[in-house]
C-alpha cells in the first residue's frame, strides 16, 4: 500500500471541531504504518508542544527497541543468550527476534506542525461585519524547517494579539512577509480557492491560485525545500583518478572500461551548503531564493558502492573542509 500522511488533521485543541488527544492521533498514524502526520489545529498552535515532545518519545522508544533486539539478535546467534532469552528452542526465539526487529518502523515517525490559520479578506485590522471581516479565509500552513516554525508562530501570535475578530486572523500582507518556510495548502470548503469555486467565481479563484503560488512558489520535495547535490572536494576528485588510472596501468581489471561513480554519496542541499559556508568561515551570506527553474531535478548524489570496493577509494574531506578550502582559493585568487 502506497505511504499516506495526513497533512490536515485537528486535535481537541481544535474547539468544537477536534476531539482527538495528541497521544491519540499519533498512536493511531503509526497503528496504521503512516510515516507521519501534520497538526493543523484551528488558528493556534497550542498542541505544538505536546505534539513534539510525544512524538520525540515514540521515537525514542523505536530506537531503544531495536538496539534492545539487535543485542538480543546477537546473543542469540552466539549462543551467550541467558534461558529466560532462549525459552523452550533457541531458534524459535531468535526467529521472533528477527520478525520482530523486521516488524518496526525503518525510520523515524515524522511529526509536521503546522497551523489552520483565518485569513482576513481585508487587512487584520479591519472589523467591519458587514465588509466580511468577521472570521475568515481558511487556509493551512506547515512549517518545513526551524525557520517556517517561527514565522508560523509570529503569524499566529499576531493573529491574537492585533488581528482577532470573531477569530484569531492574519492577512496577505503578513502572509507575504512571514512565508519563508512554510508549505501552504488550499485548506476545506472554507478556504478562499474553494470558495470562489463554489461560488462560481473561477477567475477569482485562478487569481488566488496565482498569488498564493507566486508568495509560496514550487518547493522540492526535500526536507528544507532546496534541491540536493554532491558536493566532492577536487582533493578526493583527483585521488579517484590517480586510483582509477593506477588499476588501469597495473591491469586491475580485464573490462575494456570500467565506470566509477564519484562523490561523498551524500546529498546535501543548497540551504545546507550555505549554512556550511557561513560555519566554516565565519561569514554571513546576503543571498536571496529564487523561484525554482524549470527543468532543476529535484536530488542528485553519487552511489559511490562500486568505487568503494573495487577501487578502495572514498572521499575523506568533509564538506567544511571543502568550503574552507574554497574561499581560500576565492581570497587568493582575488589577491
Amino acid at each position: 500500500m502506497r505511504q499516506f500522511v495526513h497533512l490536515h488533521v485537528h486535535s481537541q485543541y481544535s474547539l468544537l471541531d477536534g476531539q482527538a488527544s495528541i497521544s491519540k492521533l499519533v498512536d493511531k498514524a503509526i497503528a496504521d504504518g503512516m510515516p507521519g502526520i501534520a497538526l493543523t489545529d484551528h488558528g493556534n498552535m497550542f498542541g505544538a508542544k505536546d505534539f513534539f515532545n510525544y512524538v520525540k518519545k515514540k521515537n525514542g522508544a523505536r530506537k531503544d527497541k531495536i538496539k534492545t533486539l539487535q543485542g538480543l539478535i546477537k546473543r542469540l546467534e552466539e549462543g551467550t543468550a541467558t534461558e529466560a532469552e532462549m525459552g523452550d528452542d533457541a531458534g524459535a526465539a531468535l526467529a521472533k527476534a528477527r520478525l520482530e526487529l523486521d516488524a518496526l518502523p525503518k525510520a523515524d515517525f515524522k511529526g509536521i506542525i503546522g497551523c489552520e490559520v483565518y485569513v482576513a479578506r481585508r487587512r487584520l485590522h479591519d472589523r467591519e461585519k458587514a465588509m466580511g471581516d468577521y472570521s475568515g479565509y481558511h487556509l493551512i500552513l506547515l512549517a518545513k524547517n526551524i525557520k517556517g516554525y517561527k514565522n508560523l508562530i509570529k503569524i499566529v501570535s499576531k493573529g491574537y494579539t492585533e488581528g482577532f475578530y470573531g477569530r484569531p486572523r492574519t492577512d496577505r500582507v503578513e502572509l507575504e512577509k512571514y512565508h519563508e518556510g512554510l508549505v501552504c495548502c488550499s485548506a476545506c470548503i472554507g478556504g478562499e480557492i474553494p470558495r470562489h469555486i463554489r461560488s462560481g467565481n473561477i477567475e477569482k479563484a485562478r487569481e488566488a491560485i496565482l498569488w498564493h503560488k507566486s508568495i509560496f512558489g514550487d518547493d522540492y520535495n526535500t526536507p528544507d525545500g532546496s534541491c540536493l547535490r554532491d558536493y566532492i572536494d577536487v582533493v578526493d576528485l583527483a585521488r579517484a583518478h590517480v586510483v582509477a588510472i593506477k588499476r588501469m596501468i597495473e591491469g586491475g581489471s580485464k573490462e575494456r572500461y570500467e565506470i566509477f561513480n564519484i562523490g561523498t554519496g551524500r546529498p546535501v542541499s543548497v540551504f545546507e551548503l550555505v549554512r556550511g559556508f557561513e560555519e566554516a568561515n565565519n561569514l554571513k551570506l546576503n543571498y536571496k531564493v529564487a523561484p525554482r527553474r524549470a527543468g532543476d531535478v529535484t536530488a542528485v548524489w553519487a552511489d559511490t558502492t562500486l568505487a568503494n570496493q573495487e577501487l578502495g577509494w572514498s572521499a575523506e574531506r568533509d564538506l567544511h573542509d571543502t568550503l574552507r578550502a574554497a574561499w581560500a582559493w576565492e581570497q587568493a585568487v582575488r589577491q
